[in-house]
């Protein structure tokens, strides 16, 4: 088969929820190299996964700083410490 996108086709198998198993088995079917094939497409899903958390990060940040802001603002310090105590654990991940 040797198809470029074999590793983007692998990995919509493994989002459907197939199991590697599976998956390796169709590989062997098609003449591929079940464990190279599945490992590229394994270790694309994980290069994307650290790719995204810097922006889920960020996200999180502003959303925190914007939910202490309007805490502050209604007057609930209470609840305003608690997000700077999580704003805090976030920030030194």
């Amino acid at each position: 088969m040797n198809v470029p996108d074999l590793p983007a086709t692998v990995l919509g198998f493994l989002l459907e929820g197939n199991t590697e198993r599976d998956i390796k088995e169709w590989l062997t079917a098609k003449g591929e190299e079940p464990d190279r094939v599945y490992a590229l497409a394994t270790t694309a899903l994980r290069t994307a996964h650290q790719r995204a958390m810097p922006h889920n990060r960020a996200f999180c940040l502003e959303g925190m700083r914007e939910m202490y802001r309007r805490l502050v603002e209604i007057g609930d310090y209470a609840a305003a410490s608690k997000v700077l105590v999580d704003l805090n654990k976030l920030a030194n991940q």
